[in-house]
């Protein structure tokens, strides 16, 4: 069992505080840069086309995409990832 005290501290038992976003930012993106700066991270880079490709295969697929789809998929992803939603 664990004490009352810690589950009490959970922040399922805290009070909801809406945070100040400022306007012209999306709330997500705000809110996880500021839990990265909090713990002393920075966000990673923009990840290229072809790494984009490869984790939208991988996620929506499980399965690699052989080299010739990709080439064909290179020019439109949303189109690559539509057929993958479709595929489903």
């Amino acid at each position: 069992m664990f004490p009352i005290d810690a589950v009490q501290d959970h922040s399922a038992f805290q009070p909801v505080v809406r945070s100040e976003i400022p306007s012209g930012v999306h709330a997500i993106d705000f809110l996880v840069d500021q839990k990265l700066s909090r713990h002393g991270l920075e966000p990673t880079k923009v990840a290229d086309e072809r790494t984009l490709i490869l984790r939208s295969v991988y996620d929506l697929h499980g399965l690699p995409l052989p080299m010739e789809q990709m080439e064909i998929f290179r020019e439109e992803l949303s189109r690559l990832v539509r057929t993958l939603l479709e595929s489903r």
